[in-house]
C-alpha cells in the first residue's frame, strides 16, 4: 500500500480511479448517457491536469499493487456552502467496490487533513449526499460534525447535500 500526491502526468491515473469508482457505487443514480456525460466532464484529463499543474486542487492517490484502488480530491480555498467561509474542500474520496470497510478511508481522510493543516487552510468541509449513510458514518468517525444541508441541481435533478467540517475548524 501507499499514498502518493498526483502529478499533472498522473492526470490519466486520476480518471481512470475515478471513472471506475464513481460507476462502482453511484451508476444507479443516473442514466447511461448522462453519466457518461457527466464522467467524462468531471474527470476530463487535461482539467485534471490543469487543476493539479495550477494548484487549485491536490488528489492524494491510494495505490496497492499491481493497481490504483482509491484518490481523494482536496480543493483549496474554497467558500463552504454553509456559511461561506474559504477553507479547504474535501471534495472526492473514492474507492473501487471491494476496496472499503478495511481502514482505507480513515486512513487517507486523515492525510487528507495533515495536508490542509500543513497548508494553513482555516477549515476542512465536504459535503455528501443526504442519503450516502456509509460516506456521513465515515466522515464522523474521523472526526467530521454535520453544520447543514443545502441543495444542488445537476443533469436536471435536484440533489440535497449534507455539509460537514471537521472540529479543529469549527469556529464558535
Amino acid at each position: 500500500m501507499s499514498m502518493q500526491i498526483a502529478r499533472a502526468s498522473d492526470a490519466r491515473r486520476v480518471r481512470e480511479i475515478g471513472v471506475r469508482s464513481y460507476r462502482d457505487h453511484f451508476a444507479a443514480l443516473w442514466s447511461a448517457g448522462e453519466l457518461d456525460a457527466w464522467l467524462d466532464e468531471e474527470f476530463a484529463v487535461a482539467s485534471v491536469a490543469a487543476d493539479i499543474e495550477y494548484e487549485r486542487a491536490t488528489y492524494v492517490l491510494w495505490h496497492e499493487h499491481p493497481e490504483d484502488v482509491g484518490y481523494a480530491k482536496l480543493r483549496w480555498s474554497r467558500p463552504a456552502p454553509v456559511g461561506g467561509e474559504r477553507g479547504a474542500e474535501l471534495q472526492k474520496i473514492y474507492f473501487l467496490a471491494g476496496s472499503t470497510r478495511h481502514g482505507r478511508g480513515t486512513r487517507l481522510i486523515e492525510a487528507c487533513l495533515g495536508l490542509a493543516r500543513d497548508r494553513g487552510e482555516p477549515q476542512v468541509w465536504l459535503e455528501v449526499l443526504d442519503d450516502n449513510v456509509r460516506a456521513q458514518a465515515l466522515y464522523e468517525r474521523t472526526g467530521f460534525a454535520r453544520v447543514g444541508e443545502h441543495e444542488v441541481e445537476r443533469g436536471g435533478r435536484r440533489w440535497r447535500r449534507v455539509v460537514m467540517q471537521h472540529p479543529f475548524t469549527i469556529s464558535g
